[in-house]
């Protein structure tokens, strides 16, 4: 645990020491396509273009996907209450415990789905891989941008991709097998 530890803080630090105004800007934009506010409207809008298209399922599973994960982000916070990085790190406060990251999980999840709904509609092989590619980069810069921030330590951020990812991997696990039955 304590190897864990010190790599979190040494990873924290060498981020830190590289900071820059350009860079810290940029994160701070990518941070916000993972924030609550963000992925509500993501979500709602995405829900609405579902319901519109007839596709009421896909609604229904990423909304289910958006709410059980913020739901498991905020009890697993509270029962580990891992404290946050120093505020002379961070380049802003956030208010909430550190462990899991809510980005990372909400990213994951949410970008998961869409881009997994997308790329199953994609018409040609390259479609569907840069669909792929766009998703899995947009949800990595959003936890890397937690780290740079120094708001997040990294097994906060990998327990954020994971977390988001067994949401995922069950929504879609469910909405497979209904797909079957």
């Amino acid at each position: 645990m304590e190897f864990a530890a010190s790599i979190d803080r040494v990873i924290l630090q060498l981020l830190v020491s590289q900071r820059s105004d350009a860079l810290t800007a940029f994160f701070a934009s990518i941070t916000a396509l993972g924030g609550v506010k963000a992925l509500v409207i993501i979500t709602i809008f995405s829900c609405v273009c579902f319901y519109i298209a007839n596709q009421k399922k896909e609604a229904l599973h990423l909304l289910f996907i958006f709410l059980g994960t913020e739901l498991s982000v905020f009890i697993i916070k509270a029962v580990i209450q891992r404290p946050r990085p120093a505020e002379g790190i961070t380049e802003y406060l956030e208010k909430s415990f550190s462990f899991p990251s809510g980005h990372a999980a909400a990213s994951t999840a949410l970008f998961g789905f869409l881009t997994c709904y997308l790329a199953s509609r994609a018409r040609t092989r390259f479609q569907k891989t840069c669909i792929i590619m766009c998703g899995v980069i947009l949800v990595i810069l959003i936890g890397f941008s937690r780290l740079y921030l120094g708001v997040h330590y990294v097994s906060d951020v990998i327990g954020g991709f994971i977390l988001g990812g067994i949401w995922l991997a069950a929504v879609l696990t469910v909405a497979n097998v209904r797909k079957i039955v």
